[in-house]
């Protein structure tokens, strides 16, 4: 009897640690590779979008009818503003289910618009969770081209008239035009000698003003950023071209960092703010009123710290303390 109470105890106690196993591995889900079991479809609706385009992305995913298909909550991180995502099922077909999910955005890089792989969970009978991944979408970003197909043929060259009348005409015209610019630019002469030149400011003293009228304009505030940005970049464009001596205004963000590589002066910070603005402008990127107002003070740092520092001298025959 004492045996046998001992055998029911064990196997009790054996039930008992299996039913607290089994429980235990069904409250923790596992989280298992869906391998062959989904099948998952990537493509983007365009092989190249210009700057600032949106592009759609679609997704396609077929898995067994005995899955759950769980959409993603959130969609991955990037280099890209989204518009609009969205999954739509349908029916089953010969043992499997199908999704389709849409996806459109504009990118924010100017090379190219990139979507990283997205994570896809399922839900098992069982309380596992299987996982897929989408594709990884790449679209190169275009600039506009001109159309050369639609420009007009040159006109036949215009023929001038046999009449002597039309030659006299445009002799004469043709010297009263000589004789009036000759006698403005005896005029213009003279007055240079007479009146003083008037001094030409520094370059650092016309950027700072220019930059104080851009900031009284209030423009940030308005939310007009694209103006804003090309004002600033443009100030500090001129401020270089008169500095360094750089074609600055004519050049691409590319072209100038190039330009002044070749300088012995780091103008650290500009490479940023070039960038920043090309994005601005021809990715409609929305910056805010703090990272504008932060392009304004590198600006101004980038005049004040690139301007030279000239020792102070006194003239010959004063002291240092007039009156003294």
């Amino acid at each position: 009897m004492t045996m046998r109470t001992g055998i029911i105890a064990k196997l009790l106690f054996a039930a008992i640690v299996c039913g607290a196993l089994a429980i235990s591995f069904a409250a923790r889900a596992r989280e298992l590779p869906a391998g062959r079991l989904v099948r998952v479809e990537t493509f983007a609706a365009k092989d190249s979008v210009l700057a600032g385009e949106r592009l759609p992305v679609r997704f396609t995913v077929q898995y067994p009818e005995s899955l759950v298909f769980l959409p993603p909550a959130a969609l991955p991180a990037g280099a890209y503003a989204p518009v609009s995502a969205g999954w739509t099922g349908g029916g089953p077909s010969k043992g499997t289910k199908r999704a389709d999910g849409t996806m459109i955005i504009y990118t924010l890089d100017l090379q190219a618009a990139h979507v990283p792989p997205m994570k896809l969970l399922f839900a098992t009978p069982s309380g596992d969770t299987m996982s897929a991944w989408t594709g990884d979408v790449r679209v190169p970003v275009r600039f506009a081209t001109a159309d050369t197909s639609r420009v007009a043929p040159l006109k036949s060259q215009w023929e001038a008239p046999r009449s002597r009348l039309w030659l006299v005409l445009i002799a004469a015209a043709a010297a009263l035009i000589a004789a009036g610019l000759i006698w403005w630019l005896r005029r213009r002469k003279a007055r240079a000698a007479v009146e003083p030149a008037r001094p030409e400011l520094p370059p650092d003293v016309v950027a700072l003003r220019e930059l104080a009228r851009i900031e009284s304009m209030k423009i940030l505030d308005g939310g007009k950023y694209k103006e804003y940005y090309t004002l600033v970049i443009d100030a500090v464009r001129r401020y270089v071209e008169g500095r360094f001596g750089i074609d600055a205004m004519d050049k691409t963000s590319d072209e100038l960092m190039g330009a002044l590589e070749r300088i012995p002066v780091s103008i650290e910070g500009f490479d940023g703010m070039l960038r920043e603005a090309d994005l601005v402008k021809f990715a409609k990127y929305v910056p805010g009123i703090v990272p504008g107002k932060r392009l304004m003070e590198s600006a101004r740092r980038i005049v004040v710290e690139t301007t030279p520092r000239e020792a102070e001298t006194i003239p010959a025959g004063r002291t240092a303390v007039e009156g003294s």
